[in-house]
This record gives structure tokens, C-alpha cells and sequence, in this order.
């Protein structure tokens, strides 16, 4: 009996263990933004699908101005990529990268993939934005990122 007893109180142990674990390592951990900016005359055939989705009230993602998209020339595709890691045992799943709008920024471009990192892995998450701005001028200025993400069906969000 005493030896069933110390087995049932390892048991135990461990299982409180690894339920401390999974509570302090709930929160996804992000490394360094990394900004790509990239003139939309460069992707023409995605500016024109984006400006007669604009024109038709079509487009899909976050609109973040209802004025109409002008000449290519004047536009740029701003691309943030934030490396993640998850220390959880579980997965993390429908993870979203979001743009926070700033001055010229157009829309935030959806790519439709649901992002699932899981456990004790890494990835990379990627927005796309369409902002009215030079290259230079997209490219100084400091992003403001959120990640929001659930765990067990429980969401959670955080800044960068």
C-alpha cells in the first residue's frame, strides 16, 4: 500500500508540474520585426486585383480608408514578418498577425491561411499592407503590430 501511495504522490507531482508549465508558457514569444518594402509596380497584376476590388466594394482583409486606390506609382507593399516562438506544450492556432493603420496605409491585405504553430515550435508570421507613401517614407517609420492567437481555445492577444 505504501509503495501504491508514493506512486499516486509522483503522479501527482508530475501532473502539477506540467499544469505550472503549460499556464506560465501560455503567451507566444516574438522576436525582431522585419520590414520589406516594395513598390506596387512591382506586383502590378495584385494592385489592379486590389483596386477593382476596391472599386467593387469587394475586398477582403482590413480597409483601413474607403478612398479609391490611385496611380501605381504612388503606392507600395509594405511586408512585416515577426518570427514566433511557442514554449507550450499545445498549439497555438488561428494566430493573426494585424497591422494597427497609420497615416497612407490602404488596406491589409488577407491571405486566408489560418496559422498554427505547434508546440515547442517556431514560425513566421506575415502581413501585407497597401500603403500610399515613397519607399523611404514606409520604410522609417516604426510599425505598431499586434499578435492575437488561441490556446486551448482561450484567446490572447499582445503588442509588439
Amino acid at each position: 500500500m505504501r509503495i501504491l501511495a508514493w506512486v499516486l504522490i509522483a503522479v501527482t507531482a508530475v501532473a502539477l508540474l506540467v499544469a505550472g508549465y503549460e499556464l506560465a508558457t501560455m503567451r507566444l514569444m516574438a522576436g525582431e520585426v522585419q520590414v520589406a518594402v516594395t513598390p506596387a509596380a512591382q506586383n502590378e497584376a495584385l494592385f489592379e486585383q486590389l483596386r477593382v476590388d476596391m472599386e467593387n466594394n469587394a475586398l477582403t482583409g482590413r480597409v483601413f480608408t474607403s478612398e479609391s486606390i490611385g496611380d501605381i506609382a504612388d503606392y507600395v507593399f509594405v511586408t512585416y514578418t515577426v518570427p514566433v516562438r511557442n514554449f507550450n506544450l499545445l498549439r497555438a492556432e488561428w494566430i493573426e498577425l494585424v497591422v494597427q493603420p497609420q497615416e497612407g496605409d490602404v488596406t491589409q491585405l488577407f491571405t486566408g491561411d489560418a496559422q498554427q504553430v505547434a508546440g515547442l515550435h517556431s514560425a513566421e508570421l506575415r502581413a501585407t499592407v497597401l500603403c500610399r507613401l515613397d519607399e523611404q517614407t514606409a520604410a522609417s517609420r516604426a510599425p505598431s503590430l499586434s499578435i492575437n492567437y488561441f490556446i486551448f481555445g482561450r484567446g490572447y492577444s499582445f503588442s509588439l
